[in-house]
């Protein structure tokens, strides 16, 4: 996995399976589904748009990456000491945190209790916020237009 991470620059990834409690909460339309970008159906799904990583980072996910600009915005020493399961700073520059130790089973109370941990440990006011919705005051990261 980190392997294929480190191939290509990256900004921001994100490797994550839905829980059943993600998907309704994201279908009874009480977690913003929408900004943070959970598409229902058959087989639900999960995407994230540049224009929302502009403006806040939706969530912690079971993987996530950050590349240079949340490196910036947090510091690599925070990300490396987040409390997850395992933080693998990758050959590209990037971070990636695991966040729990076995992926293949999920517990929805222990994953939402380290979401928040990593987002308090992090800076919480650069996650969203469903109080707040997609055009609050968060803390961002400046993306450079790269030629």
């Amino acid at each position: 996995m980190s392997k294929s991470a480190s191939r290509l620059p990256v900004n921001f990834g994100f490797i994550h399976r839905l829980t059943a409690e993600e998907v309704s909460r994201a279908a009874a339309g009480g977690w913003a589904a929408q900004d943070l970008g959970i598409v229902g159906g058959k087989d639900p799904s999960i995407y994230i748009s540049s224009i929302a990583l502009q403006s806040y980072i939706p969530e912690i996910y079971l993987i996530t990456i950050f590349g240079k600009p949340y490196i910036q915005l947090f510091g690599r020493k925070k990300l490396v000491q987040a409390p997850v399961a395992q933080a693998i700073e990758l050959e590209n520059g990037a971070i990636m945190l695991k966040l729990m130790d076995d992926l293949s089973i999920i517990d929805p109370v222990e994953m939402e209790a380290r979401r928040r941990e990593v987002k308090i440990h992090l800076g919480s006011e650069a996650f969203y916020d469903p109080q707040i919705g997609a055009t609050g005051g968060y803390q961002k990261a400046n993306f450079e237009l790269q030629v």
